[in-house]
């Protein structure tokens, strides 16, 4: 039986009317062709979630929260549970997912960077240099470099400009099913 990822990724939004920041879902959504065959009573969304990451790589899922750590992988956290303070839609969708879902987590694009900047004490120690090279490569292609371009996004900057001043504002939350 597979594992597969169910990814969201959520940004700080300061409130308006009293500074307070509140974590919002900021992922990307795409019209379902298919809602409009359903009757109003169906559970057929007529907006489905493009996800920031929907891949099955178990070595990537093993640096995130030690799932499938067939090889004694590097870990970035062990699973911290879901978020107390996420999103409502993200919330909403874990409820869907209640009992299937497990190993729930999240790591802030800080989190995600550090690791990468840290992972070289790993070389000789616990692995080859040329497996981490391609656990870091998975990280970066699969994970970092989409998170910059969200945060580029959502904070309005150019191309070239560095995210650093808001990686810990951005952030993903995720869970496994089998």
């Amino acid at each position: 039986m597979g594992c597969d990822i169910h990814m969201f990724t959520e940004r700080k939004f300061k409130l308006c009317h009293d500074g307070e920041e509140k974590w919002i879902n900021i992922d990307r959504f795409k019209l379902n062709g298919r809602y409009k065959y359903y009757d109003d009573g169906s559970e057929e969304r007529q907006f489905e979630v493009v996800p920031i990451y929907d891949d099955r790589d178990y070595r990537l899922f093993t640096m995130l929260a030690g799932v499938r750590n067939y090889h004694d992988d590097p870990v970035i956290s062990n699973p911290k549970g879901f978020p107390f303070d996420c999103s409502d839609f993200v919330n909403e969708e874990k409820e869907n997912w209640e009992g299937d879902g497990h190993s729930h987590s999240y790591l802030t694009l800080k989190e995600l960077k550090d690791f990468r900047s840290k992972a070289a004490k790993y070389v000789g120690f616990m692995m080859p240099e040329d497996v981490l090279r391609d656990l870091i490569y998975r990280l970066e292609t699969g994970l970092i470099e989409r998170l910059e371009k969200r945060t580029r996004d959502e904070f309005w900057l150019l191309e070239n400009e560095d995210t650093t001043e808001y990686d810990d504002k951005v952030r993903i939350v995720f869970w496994f099913d089998n």
